[in-house]
């Protein structure tokens, strides 16, 4: 990195002294057990592309100290930026490259997209945020302290808890935190999925309605499912059961990496703007709603206000 910071990362290619597009995952969760499985690297290996998992800083095999994304995005230190610049600098990469994940590593990816790197030719994001202000924190203004100090704690990185206690208020931490301050500058084209029972349902609608505005920010797609954190294509949420709501997301995103990043264009043909699933009653599904409905714009042009 930037800074003399070396982060540890596996790299899977074909093999083969071709120049390929090389595709991206930085995780906080360990690169040897986060990410594809085996069979899908080797699927991705098969069609052309090279995949990276990327330990972030201070975590597992990465030197340096973890700084809960602190340092992923567009501030003194740009480790998503590095690393995507580093990549396109090696013999194997054709200068192209994706980078895709949800919740956390779903952070990671928006917030290179946000670091404005030419060579990040699209972005797949799930379930995550994109202000850690008002979505993640301090939404209200009130402290999350349920899921901060759990997830955190979980991390080893509990030392960042009196740091981000020392900021109720938003400033100019938090505008580092904050995706919706970049969008003006943002131009890589994102696929975006999240889940109505999802923590971060709003960070999904939220970036994808103001990238949408964006006249440079390049194609934005978004998929909304009755999905929760983490289950994101199950139709059985709880002890509901929602008719056909089950998605084929990995197909999806090897949809969205030929289009982008192989010049398959007709792959995004079908697909709308917005795809998302209009919530109901599973047990009467006789009436409105429990079906999935394609949009332009979001909210759909049918849309009715209604104060409560």
């Amino acid at each position: 990195m930037r800074d003399g910071t070396m982060l540890a990362a596996d790299i899977y290619r074909p093999n083969d002294d071709v120049q390929h597009p090389a595709i991206l995952y930085r995780t906080p969760y360990n690169k040897n057990t986060d990410g594809f499985s085996d069979q899908i690297i080797r699927v991705l290996n098969t069609l052309g592309y090279v995949y990276i998992a990327q330990d972030c800083r201070g975590r597992y095999n990465s030197a340096g100290v973890d700084s809960v994304f602190l340092n992923d995005g567009w501030g003194k230190l740009q480790d998503g930026y590095d690393t995507i610049e580093w990549i396109v600098q090696q013999s194997w990469c054709n200068g192209k490259v994706a980078q895709l994940g949800g919740s956390a590593t779903g952070i990671t990816t928006l917030r290179a997209a946000a670091a404005l790197h030419p060579n990040l030719t699209c972005a797949a994001a799930l379930v995550a945020p994109s202000d850690f202000y008002s979505q993640v924190v301090y939404p209200g203004g009130e402290y999350r302290k349920s899921l901060i100090e759990n997830w955190v704690n979980g991390q080893g990185s509990g030392y960042m808890i009196s740091y981000f206690l020392e900021f109720p208020y938003y400033n100019d931490l938090w505008e580092q935190m904050n995706l919706h301050s970049r969008t003006s500058m943002m131009t890589t084209p994102i696929l975006h999925m999240g889940g109505w029972y999802d923590c971060f349902s709003e960070g999904s609608v939220n970036i994808y309605q103001d990238l949408a505005q964006q006249p440079n920010a390049g194609m934005q797609k978004i998929i909304m499912g009755p999905w929760v954190h983490g289950q994101p294509s199950d139709d059985v949420i709880g002890e509901l059961d929602y008719p056909e709501s089950g998605f084929d997301w990995e197909g999806l995103l090897l949809q969205w990496l030929g289009h982008w990043l192989r010049g398959f264009p007709a792959s995004m043909d079908n697909l709308a703007n917005v795809h998302y699933y209009l919530m109901g009653d599973p047990d009467a599904t006789d009436e409105m709603g429990c079906q999935w409905i394609d949009a332009d714009t979001w909210p759909p042009p049918s849309q009715i206000s209604k104060p409560y």
